[in-house]
């Protein structure tokens, strides 16, 4: 890539903050969505140890991951939802179809605070359910959950293709959620129900958990982790197809609004 077009992706990146800061001042989460993203974390962390007999620590580590999805299953949305309201798409497509660079660019604050509630809600749970140096080990493998954030930010801007048209952004977002939750051996083992262990194959967030899983009991989990990187790929694919769609759309019909 030339030298101009990494500037125009770190202004993008930096807009994109500056959009992110206004309509989500730090200070406003810090009162509400961290502390949520901690009891969320404390309370499947109880609610998988009754479930699993009493085995905690599992519950624990799927625990974690859902402070990612949290802010990236749903939220992630308004990087779209935004130009909607806003009645701005209009103008991002004189200058061509919209590139998913573009769109991903400006999601980045969406992951780095993902990130942040998953180190918050790792550390703040570990502490309250004694298991504070398995919480450092899990944050030992942060590099694994930033995969995890980015395979889960690409189904979240694929939903939103769909969903930004419906009006039906968080509809579809705390759906993936709570498909994440259910059939992604978050709290509970998905092996009990083979149909719904098969949905957890290609959803984010479940094979990258395989892998840290395998890794903290020194068991196999490279494969685990190239499943997860196929479905980052194939939610990054689906995105891609969406927002291609909503373009050709708009230049055929002349209408930018997402209807």
């Amino acid at each position: 890539m030339s030298s101009l077009g990494l500037w125009r992706i770190g202004e993008t990146m930096r807009m994109g903050y500056l959009d992110f800061r206004v309509a989500n001042p730090w200070r406003v989460n810090a009162v509400t969505l961290w502390p949520r993203a901690v009891l969320q974390c404390l309370f499947f962390t109880v609610v998988g140890q009754a479930l699993a007999g009493g085995e905690r620590d599992f519950a624990f580590v799927g625990a974690t991951v859902l402070a990612i999805a949290l802010s990236l299953s749903v939220g992630v949305a308004s990087v779209l939802t935004t130009e909607k309201v806003s009645g701005t798409m209009f103008r991002t497509r004189l200058a061509g179809p919209v590139s998913m660079r573009l769109i991903a660019a400006r999601a980045v604050p969406w992951v780095v605070e993902a990130l942040v509630m998953f180190v918050l809600a790792t550390v703040c749970v570990g502490l309250v359910v004694d298991r504070m140096g398995l919480a450092l080990a899990i944050l030992r493998l942060l590099p694994v959950f930033a995969l995890m954030a980015l395979s889960n930010a690409a189904a979240g801007l694929a939903l939103a293709t769909i969903a930004v048209g419906r009006r039906a952004e968080v509809l579809y977002g705390n759906a993936l959620t709570y498909l994440i939750i259910a059939a992604g051996g978050v709290v509970v083992p998905t092996t009990r129900l083979a149909w719904l262990d098969a949905i957890g194959a290609w959803l984010p967030l479940r094979n990258g958990l395989l892998a840290v899983r395998g890794i903290l009991a020194d068991r196999p989990w490279a494969m685990h982790l190239l499943a997860e990187v196929g479905v980052c790929l194939l939610w990054s694919l689906l995105a891609v197809g969406g927002l291609a769609y909503l373009d050709a759309k708009a230049r055929r019909s002349g209408v930018d609004a997402f209807e």
